[in-house]
């Protein structure tokens, strides 16, 4: 139940606090009966529980694929967020 100031992207993703961003789910997302969304959110397919609400544009439908977030190196790997490696 906590807030996040900011925006959000992933393939799913399930809100139970408080988002004030936008939220980009390639795949779906689940706002939950305590979330509050407040900014747009993109996505293929959405999950409202009752309690939840959204102050923003929802628009749905394909998305392009999440991008990966390349992780920060030491110079001893080349790690990528999201590898198998």
């Amino acid at each position: 139940s906590g807030t996040i100031h900011g925006d959000i992207y992933a393939v799913d993703a399930v809100l139970g606090g408080t988002v004030i961003g936008t939220v980009v789910a390639s795949e779906r997302v689940e706002i939950q009966g305590t979330a509050a969304v407040e900014g747009d959110i993109h996505t293929k397919s959405i999950v409202v529980f009752e309690g939840g609400t959204i102050n923003g544009a929802v628009r749905m439908g394909e998305q392009p694929a999440v991008a990966r977030v390349v992780a920060p190196t030491t110079g001893e790997s080349d790690h990528r967020a999201g590898s198998d490696a």
